[in-house]
């Protein structure tokens, strides 16, 4: 995959996950943490990647991290963060917990996102809008800045304030196989994906019907 200048990408990896009882970004699939998986996707389409989180749980990454800047305003608060350490205008944005998302699936969105100007470019798969892999632009940041300040942590209500550009999910139709927006928020979750890596490295044990 073609390298893409002047966009920045970041991993928001923040704290300890209350339903999972630790950062979700440690833990381990395939052989690799999760918080390397989703550095791994962002660094062939970005020059600058960078994963906003606790400093103190990372001292293993080569890449910059940096601690959330607003306590307690879950991910719209790390996009802040990440915006506002952002080195370029648009961000590629990605939650820690999408353990099947592809380069392929990612590259869709950021190659869309250059060709449109919009504020926030994000795909939307069976009638959610994933808010947490998308393109963000610093104009966003003082919408944010205005709702937090009055109390809102709703990424979505972002959505209201913005110019966005929404992918449908025909445009990723050829790719849908490894179910990319899987998410890991409980500990079933994880056993689930577990489960799949597994079929995915020891196919002849899985029945196909």
């Amino acid at each position: 995959m073609e390298t893409a200048k002047g966009f920045s990408g970041f991993v928001l990896a923040g704290g300890r996950s209350r339903r999972m009882g630790t950062n979700k970004a440690l833990l381990p699939l395939g052989g690799k943490r999760l918080v390397d998986r989703a550095i791994d996707l962002l660094s062939p389409l970005v020059d600058d990647v960078f994963v906003v989180g606790p400093p103190e749980v990372f001292p293993f990454l080569h890449v910059p991290v940096y601690p959330d800047e607003i306590r307690q305003a879950g991910p719209l608060g790390g996009i802040l963060t990440g915006l506002r350490h952002a080195r370029f205008e648009k961000s590629l944005v990605l939650g820690v917990d999408l353990p099947f998302l592809t380069g392929e699936v990612l590259g869709r969105v950021f190659r869309a996102a250059e060709s449109q100007d919009a504020d926030v470019t994000i795909p939307r798969y069976h009638d959610t809008q994933e808010t947490l892999c998308g393109v963000y632009s610093r104009r966003c940041i003082t919408p944010i800045e205005g709702m937090l300040m009055a109390g809102h942590k709703a990424v979505l209500e972002l959505l209201d304030r913005v110019r966005i550009q929404v992918l449908e999910e025909e445009v990723f139709k050829d790719l849908l196989s490894s179910d990319p927006f899987f998410n890991i928020n409980t500990r079933e979750d994880y056993e689930e994906a577990k489960r799949r890596v597994a079929a995915q490295l020891h196919p002849e044990g899985v029945h196909h019907g």
